[in-house]
């Protein structure tokens, strides 16, 4: 009779089987080419397409970069530079010992970034990419644009029975022995709402680097060391506008988790994707890529503030995706307004607020020259205060366009930032009415223009990493204080020119010279002497 282990050994052996070869392996047979970067220690294979600002993809839990491969090109397409990698552990990626807590993919992603010379990015996480891209944004918000959490971690999991077992200290490790095809078959099919659309070649992929030697011990350290509850209370200190999507069936991790991380964040929509499980940017990737796109071309303008909390906010339905703030399930409203209508109504309220300022607008004002009624309006922005920050948001958001929209950076950070603060005066000069209603905000309405004051924040660390910029600066406040002297004298800037000599037609000279001596007051003040 054979012993034990002859037995264990033969079982393990019959339980492999050949994965695809090396040539077959996505991106194989696309536009895109696998690199490798090492980065924080570990080899990274990673693949980019497109130019302009950067969005970066984290996978999830024993996934790849594969899990993209519908939404890489689209994005890439609609004007951005998509990036994706395989995450330490996973994929073909080094599969060290240890470095899986949720600190060491925080401090991986930020390498990743700095190799990827991308100062920052809209971070689109799935499943544990989710919790880890929620991780950076919380804390280095200034690399991070925005957030998309697909079906995150960070409130908890439920694992499959499969992957239960991994955790168990003694069986563990024989479990991550017996990596079979048809387990790995049977946990992907678990991630989708109909499993039939789980293909052969989709199993190959996911299979193919499960035979690697370091697989099982890389997987055990994650679920060792990653906590996927993470997340929890902290999210209310997210500042960047976020898409929390969920699959309607994800049994993973049921929407009602996902509802709860929208609740928590302060800039958040909640969108369903129907008839979708876990997996939803590859089971249902037309109606993921159309959020997604739509989310990075405009963000949340019709309502910056938590979509999620508001109790008075109605639903609007696209092609079968929830935009809601509210669950589903309790929310049987029709559509109140259109993105248009509700366009043009932040469009006549900054001529209002521009005009009157906020104490002196008047509701009944801007109704009557939007065509909708009073109703409506407090139905979609729940007061005189969520109406301004819509407005607000949409400037900011206007700003944050027309920054991205310069050049490509060259040069040192100095010079650098001397470009973008003029075209931040330049922007704010043509718009006149944004700057009346700037004037009349708190410190509280400027946080929608935190995205567009980080690109200079970004240049002013780097400064200081080089010694062209002094140590004790602190870049977040310099950022905000630029933005605010140009909003002061642009509101003052009638009185400026009253007060100078005469110059008939030449005024806007005057607003030259000073452009340049504002530019140059912030930029003498910051550099190291």
């Amino acid at each position: 009779m054979r012993s034990l282990p002859t037995l264990l050994v033969l079982l393990v052996a019959a339980c492999r089987a050949t994965p695809i070869p090396p040539q077959s392996r996505y991106p194989a047979g696309t536009d895109l080419t696998a690199k490798y970067v090492t980065v924080d220690g570990s080899r990274i294979r990673y693949v980019e397409a497109g130019t302009g600002p950067a969005v970066v993809f984290i996978h999830g839990f024993g996934a790849s970069l594969y899990t993209w491969r519908h939404t890489l090109p689209p994005v890439a397409a609609a004007g951005f530079r998509a990036i994706a990698f395989d995450n330490r552990a996973f994929g073909f990626s080094d599969k060290p010992a240890h470095g899986y807590t949720n600190a060491d993919y925080t401090r991986l992603v930020l390498a990743l970034l700095d190799s990827l010379r991308v100062p920052d990015a809209v971070l689109v996480g799935h499943s544990m990419g989710g919790a880890i891209a929620a991780g950076v944004a919380l804390a280095a918000p200034a690399r991070v644009r925005g957030l998309v959490l697909m079906d995150a971690a960070g409130f908890g999991t439920r694992w499959p029975f499969t992957l239960r077992i991994v955790r168990w200290p003694l069986l563990g490790a024989l479990a991550t022995s017996l990596r079979a095809r048809s387990s790995t078959a049977s946990i992907l099919r678990s991630t989708y709402a109909d499993a039939t659309k789980v293909t052969g070649r989709d199993v190959d992929q996911y299979y193919a680097p499960v035979p690697d030697p370091d697989y099982g011990r890389a997987m055990r350290g994650v679920l060792r060391e990653f906590r996927f509850d993470d997340l929890a209370g902290r999210l209310a200190a997210v500042v960047q506008p976020t898409i929390v999507l969920w699959g309607s069936g994800d049994r993973w991790i049921p929407p009602a988790i996902g509802r709860r991380m929208a609740v928590e964040l302060p800039r958040a929509a909640f969108v369903i994707v129907p008839r979708a499980g876990h997996a939803a940017p590859e089971e249902a990737p037309e109606l993921v890529n159309r959020s997604l796109i739509a989310f990075l071309e405009q963000g949340l303008l019709h309502v910056p503030e938590n979509l999620a909390s508001s109790p008075n906010a109605g639903l609007a339905r696209s092609n079968g995706v929830h935009f809601i703030n509210r669950p589903v399930e309790d929310l049987m409203l029709s559509r109140k307004l259109t993105n248009t209508r509700a366009l043009r109504i932040i469009a006549v309220a900054r001529e209002e607020f521009a005009r009157s300022g906020f104490d002196g607008a008047r509701i009944e004002q801007i109704t009557r020259a939007a065509g909708v009624n009073k109703q409506l309006l407090f139905y979609y922005y729940h007061s005189k205060r969520g109406l301004f920050q819509a407005v607000l948001g949409q400037a900011a958001a206007e700003l944050e366009t027309a920054l991205a929209a310069l050049p490509a950076a060259s040069g040192r950070p100095l010079e650098r930032l001397e470009r973008v603060l003029q075209a931040q005066f330049d922007f704010l000069a043509r718009r006149p009415d944004l700057v009346a209603v700037l004037a009349q905000g708190n410190r509280t309405d400027l946080a929608p223009f935190a995205p567009a004051i980080k690109r200079l924040v970004v240049l002013l660390a780097e400064g200081q990493g080089l010694g062209q910029v002094r140590d004790d600066v602190d870049p977040h406040l310099t950022a905000a204080q630029a933005l605010v002297l140009m909003v002061g004298y642009l509101q003052l800037e009638s009185v400026v020119a009253a007060s100078a000599p005469p110059l008939g037609a030449d005024e806007p000279a005057l607003r030259e010279r000073w452009k340049e001596a504002a530019v140059q007051l912030v930029v003498a003040g910051v550099a190291a002497r």
